[in-house]
């Protein structure tokens, strides 16, 4: 085995893990896009020993690959280089699918990396909400780029608190009884945290988490989980107090940690009575959905889209207080505005390959583990800028190669055998 490709499996863990734990915090160090471009070099020095999976999802991935750098090219022409690379990582950092199949015989120890990941993540993030809460300097201690190093992003946060409970009522984290509980209490109080900042964050771990038990549950292995589901009620007797008790602000929204304003937040999903910022923010996603449906579908960038390079926010007249902001909060409808309706439509034909073995029978345990994860960040980006940037870019497309390489490989002879 290459020395050079055991380095890089050693930092491409450590990567993982810095954003796992800091998140936005961490954004600016561009150590994602670092390992992005080294993988890629790395692809291309040891091409003769990648092999791609043929599955249909990994060659309309290819194809979409290969589309945008044809919209870079057309970026160029008209808006400044860094903008149009910017705009393009959007779709570029789908390089981690490849990368992924080169590392494949890596794939056990980066695995492993990874849970050691998700064992510390609950206590390393909750510390940092704990920090902020104790004295405000932590709430403004920044290290790269301006933003606060212990800002994390609810809906990301969300989706690895999903994939964390899941490794840990599999198994797969190795914790003793006393800390096995401690990590769940850690985790259902962060996820109450989530829940009262972000709404998006909050449907995405439960869908992920309901489409994992609908699937279990005429299986041995279910019986197993739901022994564990006995202990919600004295999880949420611990949480809650805890919750109450420690008062956190997001001043960027105006929601402060509360039964009234997680209530709220649930209630605003399927209601559209709750007042203020909640329905707010919900009216200012449509109206903004709303005209790129009139310039793509009913209008004349139905076949192109806007490209690469351009601020939507100011083309398509959104106010914002700056132009940090050039994207809509919705992955879906970027594509929309930016690649036109023929390359959307091919992005959901990418997504329906995707979840297409979710209605054949026998799905082994280890795919559904990947389609939960893959579910989660989908339905966040849904409502959030969230895979166009690294936070949570990297970990959706290293899950999603390791997902299209598990099914390739066709080695799944034990449940969740992935770690």
């Amino acid at each position: 085995m290459s020395v050079l490709l055991q380095l890089y499996v050693r930092l491409f863990v450590f990567v993982y893990g810095l954003y796992t734990f800091f998140n936005r915090g961490v954004a600016y160090t561009y150590l994602a896009e670092a390992v992005w471009l080294i993988g890629m070099v790395l692809v291309v020095r040891y091409r003769k020993q990648l092999s791609l999976s043929r599955d249909r999802s990994m060659l309309v991935l290819l194809l979409l690959l290969f589309i945008n750098l044809i919209y870079m090219a057309r970026g160029f022409a008209a808006y400044p280089f860094m903008e149009v690379v910017r705009d393009s990582f959007m779709l570029q950092y789908a390089g981690f699918v490849v990368i992924i199949a080169l590392l494949r015989p890596y794939h056990q120890q980066i695995l492993a990396g990874f849970a050691v990941v998700y064992t510390w993540f609950p206590w390393v993030v909750c510390t940092t909400f704990l920090l902020r809460a104790w004295d405000p300097y932590w709430n403004q201690l920044s290290l790269f780029g301006g933003i606060p190093l212990f800002v994390y992003k609810n809906g990301d946060m969300a989706v690895h608190l999903l994939i964390g409970t899941l490794l840990l009522l599999t198994g797969k984290l190795e914790l003793k009884p006393r800390m096995y509980l401690l990590q769940l209490v850690v985790t259902a109080y962060l996820f109450l945290l989530t829940a009262t900042f972000n709404r998006g964050g909050m449907l995405s771990f439960v869908v992920g988490i309901s489409v994992y038990f609908y699937y279990i549950r005429k299986t041995a292995f279910a019986r197993q989980i739901f022994r564990y589901m006995r202990l919600a009620p004295l999880l949420l007797l611990i949480a809650i107090p805890l919750y109450t008790a420690i008062k956190i602000e997001d001043k960027s929204q105006g929601r402060n940690t509360g039964l009234k304003q997680l209530e709220q937040n649930v209630t605003s999903i399927v209601s559209r009575k709750v007042e203020g910022g909640l329905n707010d923010n919900v009216l200012w996603r449509l109206a903004w959905w709303g005209k790129i449906i009139d310039y793509t579908i009913l209008g004349p960038y139905i076949l192109h889209g806007k490209g690469l390079g351009v601020n939507l926010s100011v083309d398509d007249d959104i106010p914002m207080e700056d132009d940090s902001l050039r994207s809509p909060h919705n992955f879906h409808m970027n594509i929309l505005a930016r690649f036109g309706l023929p390359i959307a439509m091919l992005w959901l034909y990418w997504m329906y390959l995707i979840f297409q073995p979710l209605f054949r029978k026998g799905l082994p345990l280890q795919q559904l583990f990947y389609i939960s994860a893959i579910i989660a960040f989908l339905v966040n980006a849904t409502f959030d800028v969230a895979l166009e940037g690294p936070m949570a870019a990297m970990p959706f497309w290293i899950i999603v190669g390791l997902y299209i390489d598990t099914g390739a490989q066709e080695k799944l002879t034990e449940p969740l055998a992935y770690i």
